[in-house]
This record gives structure tokens, sequence and C-alpha cells, in this order.
């Protein structure tokens, strides 16, 4: 079900639980978890607090040789409590660069699932591809392609 601001949490938890067999789960920065340091997986991320209101979601990609931050607005980390779990893991981490979403777009739900189901789907390395392969320029455009994707 969607929200003026977006997916809810408990819809996209409970379609990536169904698509997607590598996927962690749903968390806020104050609540992620503590896997185990060769944990492979993905999970997905709310940057807000579990006790407020959700405002931008973003993908954590944990490969066997590193850890990889997506966020759709092409951001780094910012949030300590996520750059520590981002490190936890004792292995190289990388963000993506390249802004595939609106400013003004509230589908980053959408985009964090893509990315969890992308990486269960192909190999982590050809993340960088599925960007140029899949998303164009006009960031509005993207959310019809994500949508498409994602088959809602």
């Amino acid at each position: 079900m969607k929200s003026p601001l977006g997916y809810f949490n408990i819809d996209i938890d409970k379609f990536l639980r169904e698509y997607c067999p590598s996927y962690i789960g749903i968390y806020a920065p104050d609540t992620l978890p503590k896997l185990q340091k060769k944990k492979i997986g993905c999970l997905i991320t709310n940057l807000s607090n579990s006790k407020t209101i959700g405002t931008h979601y973003v993908s954590i990609i944990i490969t066997k040789n590193d850890v990889i931050y997506i966020d759709p607005f092409g951001m780094n980390a910012e949030d300590e409590r996520i750059r520590n779990f981002l490190q936890s893991f004792d292995k190289p981490v990388s963000f993506n660069c390249e802004q595939i979403q609106s400013f003004t777009s509230n589908e980053c739900g959408l985009y964090a699932a893509v990315m969890c189901i992308y990486y269960d789907k192909v190999i982590i390395r050809k993340v960088k591809k599925y960007f140029t392969l899949y998303f164009t320029k006009n960031l509005e455009k993207n959310d019809v392609l994500i949508a498409k994707y994602m088959d809602m």
C-alpha cells in the first residue's frame, strides 16, 4: 500500500521477503542489527529513526568482499550509526555517486527494493552498469522505469 509519502516499510518488507532470498530486512538507523562479519545479503534502511516518520530509503549490499551503500539521490551515508554499521564488516565500503531519483520523487522505497532484487539476480560488480543500462538522466522518467521493473 502506498501513502502520499511513498511505500510503507511493511509493504517493502513483505515484497522482498517473498522475492529476494538474500534480503535481511528493513531497519531504521537506531535499529540496525548486529550481523556476523561474514554475512552476505542486502538490507534497506530508512534515514529516520524508528519512532519518527520515515524520510528516505537506501540499500546496503553486503558481498563477500565489500559493502555497498546505495542512495538513489547519490549521497554518501551521513548518519554516524549507518557509517558504523557499514564499517562493522571490516570490508571496503563504497557509495554510489550517481543520482537516479529526483528530489521531488517519493519512490525511494522502490529504488531501494530494486537494488536488493538486482543484487539477488546478478553479480554485484555489475551494479554500475545497471545504472547506465536501465536508468536515464531524466530523473522523473526513472520513477516510471522503477515501477515497471517492480511490476507495481
